[in-house]
């Protein structure tokens, strides 16, 4: 990983001064500015969490030289609101911060090779249950072939943005390898598939404590706290669109499996089923992740970690001028109900719009 580091920056470096050299003036090729509300509500047993933010942020790209590429994304979150939890994690705070959402260079050094390095956003993977949409530190590279592809990343999990929000890493640099093949098929009518051999190392302690409230196993305390089961596996990701006349119809979902886990502890599932027809969608969810498919600190608690299952159901509205949506899921404990108790509600709503700038 550090020789590819190193690779990338002298490539990106001497493109940049080649091409100064050349006296062009240098053009953005994008730049959205972006800005929203979202509201939360969370009732359980161990939680109660009313929280109400205005976001605003900025996404840009710009080809600096032919084939190379700056992109930076980043967001200011200014919250308010209450938060009453039972528990040492408090994830649903109220925060006052500026995140980096994505950012890096990408460079394309023939039509069937697409190489990124910087803080790369884990949600284009599409996959909740095993990685959330926080910025990693990663190199990435992506091979195409007609309608296939692969993909290999190797990242750096730990970030400002989750430790801000579930506790502070302090030991250890973990690490996340994910090699991909993935299938895209069509243009209107569209089919994506992609399957993944995930794997994390080196997760650290603190990281083992959190993930332990948020539904994984754990044995030991202290320094020695360590998980009970590794984290190698495989991740199958599926969307599809079917046109019908003014109706799109969707079906999309995840399936993962932790190879280094005992049967009832090392899957997860998550199915989504909905349509839309002109500005409005509608969907409804079904999800299931036992406890110990991966670690409960990287995964969505949109979807409750691990250690649960539960549904969920989406109404939005999408224009030209704006996206709203509003999604309310509840879901339960599969074993522990140490930490948190009965079923969980959460009821989130969220308002934005972009311009071009």
């Amino acid at each position: 990983m550090k020789i590819l580091i190193v690779i990338y920056c002298t490539l990106f470096l001497s493109s940049h001064f080649a091409y100064a050299k050349s006296k062009k003036f240098i053009k953005m090729d994008s730049l959205v500015l972006k800005t929203g509300i979202d509201l939360d509500l969370v009732e359980a047993d161990y939680i109660k969490a009313r929280v109400f933010g205005y976001s605003f942020g900025l996404d840009f790209e710009d080809k600096v030289y032919n084939n190379l590429s700056l992109f930076f994304s980043t967001s200011v979150f200014l919250e308010t609101g209450s938060n009453e939890v039972v528990s040492t994690v408090s994830e649903y705070e109220p925060k006052e911060e500026v995140t980096l959402d994505e950012g890096g260079i990408a460079y394309y050094p023939t039509s069937f090779l697409r190489l990124r390095l910087g803080a790369l956003n884990q949600g284009e993977y599409n996959s909740p249950l095993l990685i959330g949409t926080s910025a990693f530190a990663a190199v990435e590279e992506k091979f195409y072939w007609n309608n296939f592809y692969l993909k290999f990343q190797q990242a750096i999990p730990s970030n400002q943005k989750l430790t801000k929000r579930l506790g502070a890493v302090q030991a250890g640099t973990p690490t996340f390898m994910l090699e991909t093949i993935g299938l895209k098929v069509g243009k209107r009518s569209q089919l994506i598939a992609e399957l993944s051999h995930y794997s994390f190392s080196s997760l650290s302690n603190n990281i083992a404590e959190t993930s332990n409230v948020l539904g994984n196993t754990i044995n030991g305390s202290g320094e020695a706290t360590q998980f009970d089961y590794n984290f190698d596996g495989y991740n199958l990701m599926v969307e599809s669109y079917l046109y019908y006349k003014k109706w799109i119809f969707i079906l999309g979902g995840q399936y993962l499996y932790n190879d280094k886990a005992p049967d009832n502890r090392n899957e997860g599932s998550l199915l989504n089923l909905g349509f839309k027809r002109g500005i409005y969608r509608f969907a409804i969810e079904s999800f299931k992740n036992e406890s110990d498919t991966s670690p409960a600190f990287y995964n969505s608690k949109y979807y409750g970690h691990n250690d649960v299952e539960g549904s969920g159901i989406i109404f939005g509205i999408d224009n030209k001028l704006l996206s709203f949506s509003i999604r309310y899921a509840n879901y339960r404990p599969l074993i522990d109900k140490t930490y948190r108790g009965g079923t969980t509600e959460v009821l989130s709503f969220n308002l934005s719009r972009e311009f071009d700038i």
